[in-house]
């Protein structure tokens, strides 16, 4: 599903926000969009008509068994670190907690729109990947533009 109208805001690219009118606002703008993301997992699911938006469960599995069929599928060469990668990640998966929300599945600086005048999250963009799933995967995808 996708939900469009023009909206004139900012867009961020680069996470260190050169743009940013100092630090103040830079902390601002990631106060902002960690408000956006909690209220996103926040959200009844159920109430809201989504509570089938996706498998309820088993989100972690679910994503590795997705990703590293999508890269065997696709694989020119075998990378041996990659092949290493998701027999490492399939023998220390975390058992699933019970954990479901609605999660964004791509959740990063760059697919926010910020007020023209303020640290401000006025839109979030390219849900294509969004689901039900676990909240963590959201916050650690956030997190990884600092890698």
């Amino acid at each position: 599903f996708y939900v469009m109208e023009y909206l004139d805001g900012r867009v961020f690219w680069d996470p260190s926000l050169p743009d940013a009118s100092g630090n103040d606002e830079r902390a601002a703008i990631y106060d902002a969009m960690n408000t956006t993301l909690a209220a996103l997992h926040d959200v009844d699911v159920d109430a809201v008509g989504l509570g089938d938006f996706g498998k309820p469960g088993s989100y972690f599995e679910r994503q590795l068994a997705r990703w590293a069929g999508q890269y065997r599928a696709s694989e020119t060469e075998t990378i041996v670190d990659i092949d290493r990668l998701v027999a490492w990640l399939e023998t220390h998966m975390p058992a699933d907690d019970g954990r479901v929300s609605l999660v964004h599945g791509d959740y990063r600086l760059d697919n926010m729109i910020f007020a023209l005048d303020a640290p401000k999250v006025i839109a979030v963009l390219d849900w294509e990947l969004s689901t039900l799933g676990h909240p963590f995967a959201d916050l650690a995808y956030q997190c990884m533009q600092w890698r």
